[in-house]
């Protein structure tokens, strides 16, 4: 494949970071969107200092007038909002790319959603069939309206991707204080079950945005396609496979009953006191740890490389966050 161009949102964030640094390591040219100053340079990389919501999309198209791809990753990705507004750019930056890629025309256009569009647990049956239990999760839902929508009278290539959790090297600030805990050895199981789940190793996960990107077979749309590895994570393993990556004894486990205390108590306390919970167990992460979501992504893996298996995630995670650990620690605090 010759060197092609991307239009990369959020380029500074998590996924956004890792999919600009792939991308210019294979030769091609990237630009990338993001309120913040990314932490990474390279001869192939430009960056724009660009809010979505404060730009318009004549005045962008200027600005970057052809990209071959664009992946839009931008986004507020909090459960911490209480009013709609506050997702914003989830709904009206979709629209702004929307309006760009009809001005561009750029080969094929790759919107991020989330798995949150439907609670945690349900397993939705059509493209319509949403249920979201938080105002991210609703911006989520309106954004891929807007994107079938529009694109529905467009003649370009368009996919929606919803990432499940993505972990590795370079990871959120939660991740990286669950990872801190396991290394502090204040970490600890909820309960005895096997709580198996769909993940999506980081490195796994730009090498399948690309390839989504540059297949030239036509994906229905109206498929759902939800990013994650071919291999199951089990909570418990995942967990005593990190600690000791990290040179910590196995986490210890405390009783289901036990947490559900702990979690109720801790939401009432800080409803009470109108303030962030004071420990990180609440009755929303509760369930989230111990609910089962396994998801089916047959035609993504048939159509994208996995280079990574489990073992290797767990290493590369492990070695990274050792390297770097005075710097991550500071920043999950």
């Amino acid at each position: 494949m010759s060197n092609k161009s991307f239009l990369i949102t959020g380029s500074s964030g998590f996924i956004g970071k890792a999919l600009c640094k792939f991308l210019t390591e294979k030769g091609h040219k990237v630009f990338g969107i993001d309120v913040v100053t990314p932490d990474f340079s390279d001869a192939n990389f430009k960056f724009f200092e660009f809010d979505l919501l404060e730009i318009d999309p004549n005045k962008l198209s200027i600005i970057i007038p052809k990209v071959d791809y664009i992946v839009h990753l931008a986004a507020k990705t909090d459960l911490f909002g209480k009013r709609l507004s506050e997702y914003n750019i989830n709904i009206e930056g979709v629209r702004t790319i929307c309006e760009y890629s009809e001005i561009i025309k750029p080969i094929k256009v790759l919107f991020a959603s989330t798995q949150l569009v439907n609670c945690i647990g349900d397993r939705p049956n059509g493209i319509n069939d949403y249920n979201p239990d938080s105002l991210y999760g609703l911006s989520k839902v309106l954004g891929e309206q807007i994107v079938r929508t529009y694109f529905d009278k467009l003649a370009i290539n368009w996919l929606i991707f919803r990432p499940t959790t993505v972990w590795g090297p370079g990871m959120s600030s939660h991740y990286q204080n669950f990872l801190n805990l396991l290394l502090k050895r204040k970490y600890f199981h909820i309960g005895f079950a096997k709580k198996e789940k769909s993940f999506s190793y980081i490195g796994n996960s730009v090498n399948q945005i690309f390839e989504l990107c540059i297949n030239q077979k036509d994906f229905p749309t109206d498929l759902i396609i939800y990013l994650c590895d071919p291999f199951n994570i089990e909570i418990r393993q995942w967990a005593n496979d990190l600690a000791l990556g990290l040179g910590a004894p196995k986490p210890f486990t405390l009783p289901y009953k036990l947490c559900y205390f702990l979690a109720f108590m801790n939401d009432k306390v800080s409803k009470i006191l109108r303030r962030k919970p004071l420990i990180p167990l609440t009755i929303r992460r509760l369930k989230n740890i111990n609910t089962p979501y396994l998801f089916e992504s047959e035609l993504l893996w048939q159509n994208s490389t996995i280079s990574y298996d489990y073992k290797a995630a767990i290493k590369n995670t492990c070695s990274w966050f050792v390297r770097n650990k005075d710097q991550s620690i500071k920043k999950s605090l």
